[in-house]
């Protein structure tokens, strides 16, 4: 996972700022290569949390263009970099698939994909399977999460649904698993992402819930 921090942001119109923003990036990725990981997640466009404001059509094209870049290198490091499209609630420069594929468009690169999460499209999409099928060239990691935050079973989002249209439109990539719960998190995380409720107390049983359901989508 990588981000970026208000020192360090590639959106910003501060050039020290936003060579800061690469160079933060950049030593994620030596850690996601040290690690033996080949895929790298996350919010490297921009600040997270809470926006108050629009984001410029400049920021949006400043951010694209460094992220494309370090994806480039990524690339070349035998690594995947994906962005991640989150909720109006958690970002202002991209809450939608087709505002992630212009923002692949606008970064240059031929490497960078796209990480869709059922949690933000729940918030955000009109027509959830139309979104993933819209991303499906560049779409590199779809996140399973439920409205609550909760076990995939739980919740007014339809998972095997979801995997069963994405696998039929001929999504051949990673499926993942996000759920929070009060208890087990730092405070300050939890805090960040508004979880405030224990939504399950038993990580095993959490995953296997999740293996169940994501099953029930395949047959």
């Amino acid at each position: 996972m990588c981000g970026q921090s208000p020192d360090a942001d590639v959106s910003s119109p501060d050039s020290g700022v936003r060579a800061a923003g690469v160079a933060a990036l950049r030593r994620t990725l030596d850690f996601t290569v040290a690690v033996g990981s080949d895929q790298l997640n996350g919010v490297p466009y921009g600040l997270f949390g809470h926006p108050s404001s629009p984001t410029s059509r400049e920021a949006f094209q400043r951010s694209a263009a460094e992220v494309g870049r370090v994806a480039d290198e990524a690339h070349e490091r035998g690594v995947t970099m994906t962005f991640e499209v989150l909720n109006r609630y958690e970002t202002s420069l991209v809450n939608t698939a087709a505002q992630a594929l212009d923002y692949v468009a606008a970064s240059g690169s031929d490497h960078l994909r796209i990480h869709l999460d059922t949690f933000h499209m729940a918030i955000e999409e009109a027509d959830m399977a139309a979104a993933i099928r819209l991303a499906l060239p560049r779409l590199g990691y779809l996140e399973l999460g439920q409205s609550g935050r909760g076990p995939l079973a739980t919740g007014v989002v339809d998972i095997p649904a979801v995997v069963r249209g994405a696998l039929r439109d001929g999504y051949t990539g990673r499926f993942g698993l996000e759920a929070f719960s009060r208890p087990i998190l730092p405070e300050f995380v939890g805090d960040m992402l508004a979880i405030w409720r224990e939504t399950y107390e038993d990580g095993a049983r959490l995953a296997a819930d999740a293996m169940s359901t994501i099953q029930e989508g395949t047959s």
